[in-house]
């Protein structure tokens, strides 16, 4: 598989698609004036990965030692996201919608033109604010955690949840003294491991706080997360290599 190929590894619908037309089922079904506008998309694909590749080379990155994300770096990462977001919603629509289905010919060249927008955008966005697939992907992995561990240790996450309810539970007028008074001693345990976990938040997690709104604004739907995790792993492999 040619390089250009390897940005659709992971998006089994799309390869699912592709694999099952044949040159039958194209004269069939009428669809070979349609011909120049698959082959258009693809190559607006083979461009685009083409242009992960140069990403890769002319940024190339390598995780902090200590693991902590720029501010600066996950200002252009925000941007980069914003910019990617505008135009990825139809992709991200049309793989909900059509997983586990069997497609054909409109059906693979409409993927793979959404497919093309979204990594032509994203290798644009990039190249301006001179991020690798790579140096992208990573920042908002850390952004990722940093959130799940601000969530955490600020009480809003799941064991905050867990905490809540047990608090609603022991206000219902169903429950017995001596079970309200046990679940009392629970909660009063849950709160104190709770608070001994706790801690300071770390510089990632202090950054994520700083830019929460603005992270939650930008956050990219699950394909195209998917999609550009994927560059940026190969990214990361041949750094490595």
């Amino acid at each position: 598989m040619k390089t250009w190929a390897k940005v659709v590894i992971g998006i089994g619908a799309v390869l699912v698609l592709l694999c099952v037309l044949s040159g039958a089922a194209l004269v069939s079904s009428g669809k070979l004036s349609q011909i120049s506008g698959f082959a258009g998309n693809i190559m607006g694909m083979k461009s685009a990965g083409e242009g992960m590749e140069k990403l890769a080379r002319e940024f190339p990155f390598t995780p902090p030692a200590d693991g902590n994300v720029s501010e600066a770096r996950l200002e252009e990462a925000i941007a980069i996201s914003r910019e990617i977001k505008a135009v990825s919603a139809p992709y991200d629509a049309w793989m909900e919608t059509h997983q586990n289905q069997r497609g054909d010919f409109k059906d693979a060249t409409e993927i793979l033109g959404l497919l093309q927008k979204v990594l032509s955008v994203s290798v644009d966005s990039m190249r301006q604010h001179k991020m690798s697939p790579a140096e992208f992907s990573w920042i908002m992995r850390q952004m990722e955690k940093a959130g799940e561990e601000a969530a955490e240790k600020t009480g809003a996450g799941l064991k905050g949840q867990m905490l809540n309810t047990l608090r609603s539970i022991e206000k219902s007028p169903g429950l017995s003294e001596a079970s309200r008074k046990e679940l009392e001693a629970k909660i009063a345990d849950f709160e104190k491991q709770m608070n001994a976990s706790g801690g300071e938040l770390s510089t990632n997690g202090k950054l994520y706080l700083k830019y929460e709104e603005a992270l939650k604004e930008c956050a990219l739907g699950e394909q195209t997360s998917l999609l550009l995790n994927n560059s940026g792993a190969r990214g990361r492999r041949r750094e490595r290599g």
